[in-house]
């Protein structure tokens, strides 16, 4: 649902309609989609591509420390950070208490949960191989996407 109005008016006339169950609307919703969705997707595709576009852009200009893999993924993306992962890992392990979780992983996604408020996977959820990583979701305004880079750039810059 675009808005929580749109989203109450839908869940009022299921409750009028007597609709409980999702697999009762789950089908018209399918057919909806597929036959009247392909204008919808399409701008959802270039919008996404606009995100994409502009953390790449970003991140080349403002913090080059931080890669943007490629991908064609919807709408996430891996950051590399091998260029800070060190000094990020030697401030969080030397900081139990502000950074929790031992020694295992997570050492980049709690690093930028703490000092950038940006909650992201951490690569070691994919694979030892990617703990240099972060995967970054973009699906949502461009101001957020901004505004979250914005802080990762000033986390980067404190180490």
């Amino acid at each position: 649902f675009s808005s929580s109005d749109m989203k109450e008016a839908f869940r009022d006339r299921e409750e009028t309609m007597r609709l409980y169950e999702p697999s009762i609307t789950i089908g018209e919703l399918t057919i909806a989609a597929y036959e009247n969705g392909l204008e919808y997707n399409e701008e959802l595709c270039r919008y996404l591509g606009r995100n994409a576009a502009a953390i790449r852009s970003y991140l080349e200009a403002e913090c080059p420390e931080l890669i943007m893999a490629d991908g064609n993924a919807s709408f996430v993306t891996f950051i590399d950070a091998s260029a800070i992962y060190s000094k990020a890992e030697k401030e969080v392990l030397s900081h139990p208490e502000k950074y929790p979780g031992g020694s295992g992983g997570g050492i980049l996604s709690r690093f930028f949960g703490v000092n950038a408020s940006v909650a992201m996977n951490d690569g070691t959820w994919f694979g030892k191989e990617w703990k240099k990583f972060v995967r970054f979701n973009y699906g949502t305004s461009t101001e957020r996407v901004m505004a979250a880079l914005e802080r990762m750039k000033k986390a980067v810059d404190s180490l």
